[in-house]
């Protein structure tokens, strides 16, 4: 009850600085409530750092990757239609949350490097909002790398690893707790060494890689809170919270709020 309170009254002093803010002045409308409240309980409720990490992830939003992220919108995400980007519907053992992010989905084919980075950038807000506004349990990463082919790898450049490392990793209010990659091939290794140069040494020593030892992984995450695409006892249906991405497809306003050009 006594964290419910300090929360209320953290938000309403954090709303009035994002109201006075010169950058963030011009969003205060759209940064809704949920939203915020996930940069207050990552940052423990200190204000000033709260309003710090929301102006950097405004900026990364708003401006440095404005042009690469404005084209898209979650209702016309075409991966959002797929297993691409998920979260289980049960915590781990620890109480965390379970993201699992199915690379095996993503053809460059149908959809550029920059719209699966949209995908997952809708998802990963609406999971915030949606698990993380009230308590900050953490959360776990599963990567799923079945079937990378050289034409998946060769569509990827640095920059967009470094804007990748960007939206996901600098501008967030809390890192995930383990990242465990599995079915990753010769390629993907190769890939993954360039990938993990860009983390720094606390992210690299939460990076866990299983190749295709689902046991190695269920060492980490118990098989009955996983699908059977991970060595688990249940279906798609039954493993992944489907609400999440239902969600995420319904959140065009915050988009359209955030990209528009008389506002930047």
């Amino acid at each position: 009850m006594e964290s419910d309170t300090r929360l209320e009254q953290s938000l309403s002093e954090l709303k009035l600085k994002i109201k006075e803010h010169d950058k963030l002045g011009p969003y205060s409308e759209i940064l809704d409530d949920p939203f915020l409240k996930v940069f207050l309980q990552g940052k423990g409720f200190d204000v000033d750092v709260a309003l710090s990490y929301i102006a950097k992830y405004m900026h990364m939003r708003t401006v440095k990757y404005k042009k690469q992220m404005s084209p898209y919108l979650p209702s016309k995400a075409r991966l959002l239609e797929t297993e691409f980007s998920q979260m289980l519907r049960n915590k781990d053992q620890h109480g965390r949350y379970i993201a699992v992010l199915n690379t095996y989905v993503w053809n460059p084919e149908m959809a550029s490097v920059q719209e699966s980075i949209a995908a997952v950038l809708f998802a990963l807000d609406e999971g915030m909002r949606r698990y993380f506004s009230h308590k900050p349990d953490g959360v776990v990463v599963i990567i799923d790398c079945k079937d990378t082919t050289l034409s998946k790898i060769r569509a990827v450049t640095s920059s967009e690893i470094i804007q990748t490392m960007d939206l996901f990793f600098k501008c967030l209010p809390a890192s995930p707790k383990e990242i465990h990659y599995v079915n990753e091939n010769i390629m993907y290794r190769g890939f993954l060494n360039t990938l993990l140069s860009f983390f720094g040494k606390k992210m690299r020593g939460r990076v866990h890689i299983h190749s295709s030892n689902m046991e190695s992984l269920h060492k980490f995450v118990a098989p009955n809170i996983l699908p059977k695409s991970l060595g688990g006892t249940l279906t798609n249906e039954e493993a992944y919270d489907s609400d999440l991405i239902n969600g995420a497809r319904e959140n065009d306003k915050f988009y359209k709020g955030i990209w528009p050009s008389d506002k930047l």
